[in-house]
C-alpha cells in the first residue's frame, strides 16, 4: 500500500520510518522538544545522515514550544548532521531516503506524537516521496546552517525569555509586560541571525525573490508581500536591528529593491549599443566594460540605476534619475547645448529643472 493514514497516536509509525533510513532522514518541524528528538535519534541506525528545518522564533523558545537543547541533539546526531535555521515554519514532514515520508499535523512534541488529535499520511511512493522531499529542500534556501555551538550560545536567551514570560500573568504589572518585551526586542536580532548565517543581505532576499518567482511572473507588491511573509522577523516595519553591521527591520524593501537590481543586473541582455550620439554607460554595464575593457552597452530594461558620459562630450547638465523614483524616469544624460532639442527633453514630456531654467533665461535675453 502506497498511501496509509495516520491518526492520533502515531508515534509507533514515526519509529518504524526512522528504521527504513539507510542513508538520510529529513525532519520538517516547528516545534520540537528535547525528550521527542532525544528518541528519535535513538530510533536512527549508525551512520544516517540528519537534516532538519525548524522555526528558530523567540514566541515558541518564550512559550517552551521549541527546545534550543532538542535543536542542538539534532544536529549533533551525526557527523554530517544538519540543522536549518527557518522562520515562518509550520509544515510537519519527515522523510527517510527516497522509501517512505510521513505528511502529518503533528509536531514532534509528547503531545503531537501521543496525546493531541492529529491526522497525516504515511507515502511510500517513490515518485511521490521525492517530490515531497524536493520541495522541503527547497525551503531551506530561506534559511541559514546552524551549528551546535552556536545553538549552547543561546541558552542563556532561551532561560531569560522563559523567565519573562514567567512573570507575565492576567493581572501582571506594566513593568513586567514592559521587561518582557524588551527582552524579546534584544532577542530577535540574535535568532533572526541564526537566518541569516553568514550570507550577505543581497543573497538573503534574493534566495527568497528565487523563491517566489520559481511559481511564476510575480509583480513588484506581490514579491514584496510573498517576501514579508517568508521572512517575518526580518521584514518587520516596526523598528530596525543590526545583524553583522547591516540594517535589517525597516530598511527591508530598501534591501529588497537592491537584491531585484541585483538580479536583474545578473540577468539582463547587455548585447545592444546605444542609439544616440556618444557611449552612455547604465548600471551594472559601466562595471561591465570596466571589467571587460570593452565598450559601453546599456541595460534593456527600464530601471534605470544610473549613466555615465563618454569623456570625449562636454560636461552634462542632466543626470539620470532611478525610473519611478523620481518626476525624470528617462532623462538622458546629455550636455545642454549642441543637441537637438527632442534629445533633451524627459520622457513624459517634462524638461529638467536645469531646461527649464535655460529656457526662462533664453526667453528674458529677447
Amino acid at each position: 500500500m502506497t498511501v496509509q493514514l495516520l491518526g492520533g497516536g502515531w508515534r509507533s509509525d514515526l519509529s518504524a520510518l526512522a528504521a527504513l533510513a539507510r542513508h538520510s532522514v529529513l525532519v520538517v518541524a516547528p516545534f520540537i522538544k528535547e525528550d521527542e528528538a532525544t528518541w528519535f535519534c535513538e530510533q536512527l541506525g549508525a551512520g544516517v545522515e540528519v537534516t532538519t528545518l525548524a522555526n528558530v522564533d523567540a514566541e515558541a523558545i518564550s512559550t517552551a514550544a521549541l527546545d534550543l537543547a532538542a535543536l542542538r541533539c539534532l544536529a549533533e546526531a551525526s557527523p554530517s548532521a544538519m540543522l536549518i535555521a527557518l522562520s515562518n515554519l509550520h509544515a510537519k514532514v519527515f522523510v527517510a531516503d527516497g522509501a517512505a515520508a510521513i505528511i502529518t499535523s503533528g509536531n514532534l512534541t509528547r503531545s503531537g506524537l501521543d496525546r493531541n488529535l492529529e491526522y497525516g499520511v504515511l507515502l511510500k511512493e517513490p515518485e511521490l516521496v521525492q517530490t515531497v522531499r524536493k520541495d522541503m529542500l527547497a525551503f531551506a534556501r530561506l534559511g541559514s546552517q546552524v551549528d551546535a555551538a552556536t545553538i549552547a550560545t543561546l541558552a542563556p536567551l532561551e532561560e531569560e525569555l522563559r523567565r519573562a514570560r514567567a512573570d507575565i500573568t492576567q493581572r501582571a504589572p506594566r513593568s513586567a509586560k514592559r521587561r518582557f518585551n524588551e527582552v524579546l526586542r534584544q532577542a530577535r536580532p540574535a535568532l533572526a541571525s541564526m537566518q541569516v548565517g553568514d550570507r550577505s543581505a543581497h543573497a538573503v532576499f534574493g534566495e527568497a525573490i528565487q523563491f517566489v518567482l520559481a511559481r511564476g511572473p510575480q509583480p513588484t507588491k506581490a514579491i514584496e508581500r510573498e517576501v514579508s511573509r517568508l521572512l517575518p522577523a526580518l521584514c518587520d516595519d516596526s523598528d530596525y536591528f543590526f545583524i553583522k553591521g547591516v540594517r535589517y527591520g525597516r530598511t527591508w524593501k530598501r534591501r529588497l529593491r537592491h537584491a531585484q537590481q541585483h538580479l536583474s543586473a545578473g540577468a539582463s541582455s547587455l548585447t545592444t549599443p546605444v542609439s544616440v550620439p556618444g557611449r552612455f554607460e547604465v548600471g551594472s554595464a559601466h562595471r561591465e566594460r570596466q571589467r571587460s575593457g570593452g565598450h559601453a552597452r546599456p541595460l534593456r530594461h527600464r530601471r534605470v540605476v544610473r549613466a555615465a558620459v563618454h569623456r570625449t562630450l562636454p560636461r552634462p547638465a542632466l543626470r539620470v534619475r532611478r525610473a519611478g523614483a523620481g518626476r525624470y524616469p528617462l532623462a538622458a544624460a546629455l550636455p545642454v547645448s549642441g543637441w537637438p532639442s527632442s534629445l533633451l527633453q524627459v520622457r513624459r514630456g517634462v524638461l529638467h529643472p536645469a531646461l527649464r531654467r535655460r529656457r526662462r533665461t533664453s526667453r528674458r535675453g529677447r
